[in-house]
């Protein structure tokens, strides 16, 4: 691990400090307070941005699987009339098959508000959720505004494609690749060209992976694999929180988090999306899909 040099100005000191402390003295409060310091010593200022929709309607395909016998498809080989009406339907089956996912939806996320999605499994929250995240592909169609501050979806789109990032349910990552890895190639990405005091890039990513790794308490896994199906490496949960690294590793303004764990998100997400939306009050935008019946009393506290 890199040993920061502290002959920088005192934000830059105190956020060195933190970062060469043993991990179970970290900070991640102190931490992010010293970032800020840092970032705005160096006249860097958080983006602010807000997510409108109106009448957002999503429409998709409704497709029915069905696993036929060897004589049942026999017979339906054979079967002239029904083989000739399902070529008479054939132009119109494609409409028949749409179906509205999300229909005529109206909201608004202010600058760094937390928008709770809740709904039962095949509701549309997750298409609600990749929509907002401008992730639109795999839809017959999507209609309606969507804005993201003065930008439309479009814009936003083909400008600031980054600034909107959907964490999927599933973990999907290169099994080969250690954890250390898979945050520096992720981070390779986005590091911004004016960085705090002016530090390289190697020691920005270094200092960013070390950071997302302790606050997430798996910084012992930095070596070890990711692993997945076929390759063994680092358990589910370990894996789970190396998605939500992967993830604020953008430093995205929108984020749409979709897992329905409730355990991942009590131990987690507190620490890792609740207080950086505390400290940079109107610099991002969350939105959270759960289907948990107690998750709003643990929300509004």
């Amino acid at each position: 691990m890199v040993s920061y040099d502290t002959s920088k100005p005192s934000g830059y000191e105190s956020l060195a400090s933190q970062l060469n402390s043993p991990e179970d003295q970290f900070d991640l409060e102190g931490t992010l307070r010293d970032k800020l310091a840092a970032e705005e010593d160096s006249g860097i200022r958080p983006k602010q941005i807000g997510v409108l929709w109106d009448n957002l309607t999503v429409s998709g395909t409704s497709v029915t699987n069905t696993v036929r016998t060897f004589p049942g498809a026999v017979v339906r080989f054979f079967n002239v009339v029904e083989t000739a009406w399902n070529l008479f339907r054939m132009g119109n089956r494609k409409k028949d098959m749409e179906v509205d996912i999300l229909k005529d939806f109206r909201g608004l996320a202010k600058p760094g508000e937390i928008v709770l999605v809740l709904g039962r499994p095949g509701s549309g929250c997750s298409t609600f959720l990749r929509v907002i995240a401008n992730q639109r592909s795999g839809y017959v169609g999507v209609d309606g505004e969507v804005t993201y501050g003065q930008f439309d979806a479009q814009t936003f789109a083909s400008r600031y494609r980054g600034e909107a990032v959907y964490c999927q349910e599933d973990d999907i990552h290169h099994a080969t690749l250690t954890v250390g890895q898979t945050l520096a190639f992720a981070l390779d990405t986005k590091i911004p060209g004016k960085r705090p005091y002016g530090i390289s890039r190697f020691v920005f990513k270094d200092r960013a992976v070390t950071t997302l790794l302790r606050m997430l308490g798996i910084e012992h896994t930095k070596n070890t694999l990711v692993g997945g199906a076929f390759v063994r490496g680092i358990s589910g949960g370990e894996r789970k929180r190396v998605s939500i690294a992967e993830t604020l590793s953008t430093s995205a303004t929108v984020y749409a988090w979709d897992n329905r764990s409730v355990l991942e998100f009590f131990i987690f997400y507190p620490t890792a999306i609740f207080l950086p939306t505390r400290l940079l009050p109107k610099s991002r935008n969350l939105l959270m899909y759960r289907q948990y019946s107690g998750l709003g009393r643990k929300y509004s506290s």
